[in-house]
Formats: structure tokens, C-alpha cells, sequence
């Protein structure tokens, strides 16, 4: 009988609703993920829609530039300030795309501002 109820609990886990938290670190991973892969046409639907009315996708894709490449990237914290907006620390690994003779990568550290709009998160971008 134990056995049952501890299945059925775990079930049960399983569907519970993701904390603001857990949604953008999926969010901003998946985004950063399309990055590193290089598609600029998948992170740029991470936008809100807001940027994504103004900006346009060729535009957001000049605005890249091509100076270095995203070679890794983890999304290492959230934090969240309010119901609507949290904050992503993101540690980005380069490699510098101007400097051939420089063979290593660089590690650097962002942070994103998500927001919460219409049930989904955002991440903010200034125009």
C-alpha cells in the first residue's frame, strides 16, 4: 500500500506548476541554447512581444554583430523581484572572432530581465 501512495505522489509532483524561477531558467537556457547554436530566428521569439513589434527579426540579427561567438552558456541564478520580473545571471563563454591568433575563449557574466506578460516570460530588451 506504501509503495502505491509514494507512486501516486510522484506522479503528482510531476505536474505540479513550475516556480517563476524554474519557468525562466528554462526559458532563458532554451534561448541561450539557440545562441550558441546559432540560430538567431529561434532566440529572437525569447523577446517580448513589445520588442519583437518594433524590432524586426533582421534587424535584431544585425544588431549581433559578428565580433565574437557564443560557445557555451548556463544560466546559473534566477532571482525574482517582483511577481512579474526576475532576473537571469548568465556565465557566456566567447571566442574573440577578431583576434586569430587568440585560441581561447573568454568567460563573462550577463544578467536578464524577464517579465512576465500574458501568462508567459519575456526576456526585456531596450530597444
Amino acid at each position: 500500500m506504501s509503495v502505491c501512495l509514494v507512486v501516486l505522489l510522484a506522479g503528482c509532483a510531476a505536474f505540479a506548476p513550475k516556480t517563476a524561477q524554474e519557468q525562466v531558467k528554462a526559458r532563458a537556457q532554451e534561448r541561450r541554447d539557440a545562441i550558441v547554436k546559432g540560430d538567431l530566428d529561434r532566440a529572437y521569439q525569447y523577446l517580448t512581444p513589445s520588442y519583437r513589434a518594433t524590432v524586426t527579426l533582421d534587424r535584431y540579427r544585425n544588431s549581433i554583430g559578428n565580433a565574437a561567438q557564443t560557445v557555451g552558456a548556463t544560466v546559473e541564478t534566477v532571482q525574482c523581484e517582483t511577481l512579474e520580473k526576475c532576473i537571469a545571471k548568465v556565465k557566456v563563454e566567447i571566442k574573440p572572432l577578431v583576434l586569430p591568433r587568440f585560441a581561447g575563449t573568454i568567460t563573462t557574466y550577463s544578467d536578464e530581465t524577464w517579465l512576465l506578460e500574458a501568462g508567459q516570460w519575456w526576456l526585456f530588451q531596450k530597444l
